[in-house]
């Protein structure tokens, strides 16, 4: 509902979307990441116990067309971690925010070597 109305309205871009135990699920993570996608205005994400098992992926894979805008990424406790650890790792080599917290993801060892040499590649 919140993104049918956003995209609704043609006048209103997103800058900070703030998610904390909302319960996305997966549709709702889908449809916010049309938003991000079509509207590439985003600066911060916060993202907290969505109980999403597979919509973080296409989310984070939405937030590369925000390159030149988003700053901070702020993901936590989320049950898809490992199923999004290489858009995770994508977003983070192609577009380094400011801020990143990824904590309490649960993610498998070669997971986080995903994502640290993701992480060591942008910011070299």
């Amino acid at each position: 509902m919140i993104a049918e109305s956003i995209l609704s309205n043609s006048g209103m871009r997103l800058t900070e979307f703030r998610a904390s135990r909302d319960r996305l699920e997966e549709d709702g993570m889908r449809k916010m990441a049309e938003v991000f996608e079509k509207q590439k205005s985003i600066v911060k994400v916060e993202l907290y116990q969505n109980g999403s098992k597979r919509g973080l992926a296409p989310l984070l894979k939405s937030l590369i067309t925000c390159k030149g805008t988003l700053k901070e990424l702020l993901i936590q406790d989320q049950k898809s971690g490992n199923r999004a650890a290489a858009e995770l790792a994508e977003l983070i080599t192609k577009c380094l925010n400011q801020v990143l917290d990824i904590s309490d993801l649960c993610l498998r060892t070669a997971n986080c070597s995903i994502i640290s040499a993701a992480i060591v590649k942008a910011l070299n």
